[in-house]
């Protein structure tokens, strides 16, 4: 079936019984692979077909404006979702079933580890996503205007390193560029990679070295805010190496 304006009749290959559905203004028709009974939809103002690999059932769904399907892996059975002005689509580990979505005006998808569910979220103006760990679950959470992923405040531009073990990150004050146990200090907090929770800053903040045994925390020495910045008072770990 051909629609207005188009010079070439759908190509259908042997034991395949609909043809390819072209909309307007478009030149050339969907390839279909052989064992495939459903054709690839084309956006208007597109002028490539989605490949289908064989074995996959629904084609892949492109936005308008974009010029380059999303590439499927064998055995995956939903597309990537390319978000509109986007050149690329999200390039899927295999036994993933959902794919990265990418925010308006990024060039680059989520990098996603195997094993894991969930994509990282970019927020917009990034152009890098949040690499993640192995046997990490959450991704890093990117502020606008950085171009590092990581728990970083607003205008910083370094990442806090996550080690393997530790679930949470350190949380660093706006306008500072290293992990702070003080705000605007040049020393960071060292987290031993046994320790699950992280140092909370305050506008003013007194601590006390500690000289820990064997790579355990005294939990008798607690940091004091003066002037806390919000209304309740907390005590705060210190966490030496």
């Amino acid at each position: 079936i051909m629609d207005k304006n188009t010079t070439k009749p759908a190509i259908m290959d042997k034991n395949i019984t609909k043809p390819a559905i072209m909309d307007k203004n478009t030149t050339k028709p969907a390839i279909m692979d052989k064992n495939i009974t459903k054709p690839a939809i084309m956006d208007k103002n597109t002028t490539k077909p989605a490949i289908m690999d064989k074995n996959i059932t629904k084609p892949a769904i492109m936005d308008k404006n974009t010029t380059k399907p999303a590439i499927m892996d064998k055995n995956i059975t939903k597309p990537a979702i390319m978000d509109k002005n986007t050149t690329k689509p999200a390039i899927m580990d295999k036994n993933i079933t959902k794919p990265a979505i990418m925010d308006k005006n990024t060039t680059k998808p989520a990098i996603m580890d195997k094993n894991i569910t969930k994509p990282a979220i970019m927020d917009k103006n990034t152009t890098k996503p949040a690499i993640m760990d192995k046997n990490i679950t959450k991704p890093a959470i990117m502020d606008k205007n950085t171009t590092k992923p990581a728990i970083t405040g607003k205008n910083t531009t370094k990442p806090a390193i996550m080690d393997r073990t530790i679930t949470k990150l350190v949380i660093m004050d706006k306008d500072t560029t290293k992990l702070a146990t003080k705000e605007n200090t040049t020393k960071s907090a060292i987290m031993d990679r046994s320790i699950t929770k992280l140092v909370t800053m305050g506008n003013t903040m007194k601590y006390v070295n500690t000289t820990p045994t064997d790579n355990t925390m005294d939990m008798r020495h607690v940091i004091m805010l003066d002037n806390p910045v919000t209304t309740a008072t907390t005590r705060n770990v210190i966490m030496p190496r």
